[in-house]
């Protein structure tokens, strides 16, 4: 696998081309392209953050299969549209069920996220991280206030 070094720069005309020629008729012609342009450099943008998240938690779940996002469209939500406009990377602690801590990036054509997130969040697990990161806020005011 190739070292991640960007996006090439062809990525915006073709998720803009992609808004107007994904059709079940041109998914020949798209996926290779698809894959060229984001499948790839996804993959290695995975290898190069898998460190640097095992640094962070190392109970986060790496396999690529539950990370990276497939080129494929739920063709339970999209019959139309055979390739996903947006990808995604995800990493989420392994074995839990409910109030899982994760890392995200995704990406479309208009834009890009990045962040933490809690996926599956009940209000226990918010009330929880509020109560946690209150405490932490009370104590940090402590020591800014001697």
């Amino acid at each position: 696998m190739e070292e991640f070094t960007g996006f090439p720069r062809q990525l915006q005309k073709f998720l803009f081309d992609l808004r107007i020629n994904n059709t079940v008729e041109m998914l020949e012609e798209n996926k290779d392209e698809y894959v060229r342009i984001l499948s790839e450099p996804l993959k290695a943008l995975h290898a190069a953050l898998t460190p640097t998240v095992m640094e962070i938690d190392q109970t986060f779940d790496l396999n690529p299969a539950r990370c990276i996002s497939s080129m494929y469209s739920d063709s339970r939500f999209a019959p139309k549209y055979p390739l996903r406009e947006y990808v995604y990377l995800r990493y989420k602690v392994y074995g839990k069920e409910k109030d899982v801590p994760g890392l995200y990036f995704d990406m479309a054509l208009d834009c890009f996220s990045i962040g933490l997130r809690i996926y599956e969040l009940t209000t226990d697990g918010m009330n929880a991280l509020r109560e946690k990161v209150l405490k932490t806020f009370r104590y940090l005011t402590t020591l800014w206030l001697r």
